[in-house]
């Protein structure tokens, strides 16, 4: 901005700014290694490009492995957390209003009793005649999941009511008002016995309305800025150092049947991202010249045919069982629909200990490939750039 005269270039590159920052705040960009990250982000804002946003939000997707928020990403997360500030931000987009008063959040309401409060769904003491211990549970119970933004006065009329007394009458007297906040209108969700339920299916709710909020600032964009568009970059980039593509985990499209010699050739890529110093990213269901083949072959060839989940569970037992039941915590397998198809990126983390495979291999990327080293080229790489 003080480069451009305290104005954005146009009104569209403003909005992707904004979109930024709130991913820069999410995924907590600043929180590592804060010089480092900052000398790198702030390199392309100062530079020539007018709009840098999609390359720093390609920074955020290459330390995180996705942009988009996943339910999941909210469990265990406070009032005060980035994700619980940012579901206010999210509720006021959608108009919210006070369950009781009818005050949108936030008019210039008057008076203290009008105040803004974080207000517990599943009153604490309602959660204590349940079972729930106010003190060995109490991230649970003080998950932002659990919270609603109301006036005082509204939150001193509920007091200790249960939800499924309070919420229906909230529904019949504010017609709309629970939506507005992404509370589950299953009306079972409601009883106490039944808060954990209500915890999960609010998470979906919540990561679905904040991811349709940060798209909405690129909405006009074709080809957003979205974790398609930076997995995209990276394959029209070629594989690199920190890159590999593979075009299945196990099926041999040569032979047109399962191969589980591939499932080894994939734990080996893996296990040379790990030891290498800044580790890298895996893509399977693509060919070695960027084509997207997905991983629907791969899918079919599994006991149950389930998809991801399944997937995703075959993919860390292999890996485990190749490479060390501890390996699974430096990796994180995301999974992206690309023209139709489903490419699993697998982003590895630097190991903090040499990693061998199941044969006393030890795998290093070097260049565009990964190579095993002899013993001694081995334990001087281990000597020289390990802990």
């Amino acid at each position: 901005m003080a480069n451009r005269n305290g104005v954005f270039p146009s009104p569209l590159i403003k909005k992707r700014f904004i979109r930024w920052i709130y991913l820069a705040g999410l995924w907590q960009r600043y929180s590592g290694q804060t010089e480092s990250t900052l000398q790198r982000d702030t390199s392309l804002v100062t530079g020539n490009d007018d709009d840098p946003t999609p390359e720093l939000e390609h920074g955020i997707f290459q330390d995180r492995g996705r942009i988009k928020l996943q339910p999941e990403d909210l469990e265990g997360k406070g009032a005060m957390s980035p994700w619980g500030k940012f579901s206010y931000i999210v509720a006021r987009s959608k108009g919210a209003e006070d369950w009781f008063s009818g005050i949108r959040l936030y008019d210039d309401a008057v008076g203290k009793a009008n105040g803004l409060e974080s207000h517990h769904i599943f009153p604490k003491a309602i959660l204590r005649k349940s079972g729930f211990d106010t003190s060995k549970d109490r991230k649970v119970i003080n998950e932002f999941a659990n919270r609603a933004y109301l006036t005082q006065k509204a939150n001193r009329t509920i007091n200790a009511q249960a939800p499924s007394i309070y919420l229906p009458v909230v529904e019949e007297t504010q017609p709309g008002s629970l939506q507005q906040q992404c509370i589950p209108m299953d009306r079972s969700l409601w009883a106490s016995d039944r808060y954990l339920e209500f915890l999960h299916a609010r998470r979906e709710l919540l990561a679905q309305e904040m991811n349709r909020y940060l798209d909405s600032f690129v909405a006009d964009v074709a080809g957003d800025s979205t974790d398609e568009w930076a997995v995209r970059k990276r394959i029209r980039g070629g594989e690199n150092a920190s890159l590999e593509f593979k075009a299945s985990l196990r099926w041999d499209y040569r032979e047109g049947q399962v191969n589980k010699a591939l499932e080894k050739v994939v734990s080996k890529t893996v296990a040379g991202f790990l030891n290498s110093k800044n580790g890298g990213t895996l893509l399977i269901g693509v060919s070695d010249d960027g084509e997207i083949l997905g991983i629907e072959k791969d899918y079919s060839t599994l006991r149950k045919g389930q998809g991801r989940d399944e997937f995703e569970l075959h993919l860390n037992q292999i890996i485990g069982k190749s490479l060390g039941e501890s390996v699974p915590v430096f990796i994180t397998p995301t999974f992206h629909s690309i023209d139709g198809q489903d490419v699993c990126q697998i982003t590895v983390e630097s190991s903090d200990h040499p990693i061998y495979d199941n044969e006393g291999q030890f795998y290093l990327r070097i260049g565009n490939a990964t190579r095993p080293l002899p013993v001694n080229e081995a334990v001087e790489y281990i000597q020289r750039n390990r802990h």
